[in-house]
């Protein structure tokens, strides 16, 4: 039973994994951000090699070392804070513990698939779904298949009767425009396992 639960795990961090490194990927493309960071935009456009330490720049962009996603652990819900440790402090790269263990799992099997375990497996997910709901062009796609989920409240510049009627998708005029001033969002975005507000941005962006 119990090997069978530890492949479960070593299977999903490995797939989760990739599918992080394919997430920064897709972010470095972004024509916003290549502007900022042209040597990485180049690297990925290009097919080139890149690893962890090419993607910290991205970090630094959005802010993911502050981000923190709610885990909805019955009978509450646990802040996780996924890529907390993800910093440079000097010439001293640091990455999360659930991103070693992936790439321990990965290139060093024997030596680290007992480090699979539960709660690793969930930071990593975590990981995950912070870089699905923080990237500008998710956020958009979100709020037209009206999964992002807008409490009550006037919207500066926007017709009270347009508001009325777009009680689950805000006005993508509007978003666009908020998104491109950096505005804070009083929005969140709800998985059977996490919840992101989006209103954190607020501390964020007063830095």
């Amino acid at each position: 039973m119990k090997t069978h639960i530890l492949s479960d795990w070593l299977n999903l961090i490995l797939a989760i994994g990739a599918h992080i490194d394919s997430a920064f990927k897709e972010m470095a493309r972004y024509p916003e951000f290549s502007g900022k960071c042209p040597t990485l935009f180049e690297k990925v456009s290009t097919g080139k090699r890149v690893d962890i330490r090419d993607y910290l720049d991205l970090a630094v962009e959005y802010k993911l070392p502050q981000k923190k996603v709610l885990f909805k652990c019955l009978p509450e819900r646990v802040s996780v804070t996924p890529f907390q440790h993800y910093k440079k402090t000097g010439t001293r790269l640091t990455t999360p513990n659930w991103w070693r263990i992936y790439n321990g799992v990965k290139h060093k099997f024997k030596k680290n698939f007992h480090k699979a375990n539960l709660q690793n497996t969930r930071n990593a997910l975590a990981g995950a779904f912070l870089l699905n709901v923080i990237h500008k062009p998710a956020i958009l796609r979100f709020n037209d298949y009206g999964i992002l989920k807008w409490p009550p409240q006037p919207l500066e510049g926007v017709d009270a009767e347009i508001y009325e009627h777009s009680l689950i998708r805000m006005p993508r005029e509007a978003l666009e425009d908020m998104l491109k001033r950096n505005q804070s969002l009083w929005c969140f975005v709800e998985t059977p396992l996490f919840v992101y507000d989006y209103d954190q941005d607020e501390e964020d962006n007063s830095d």
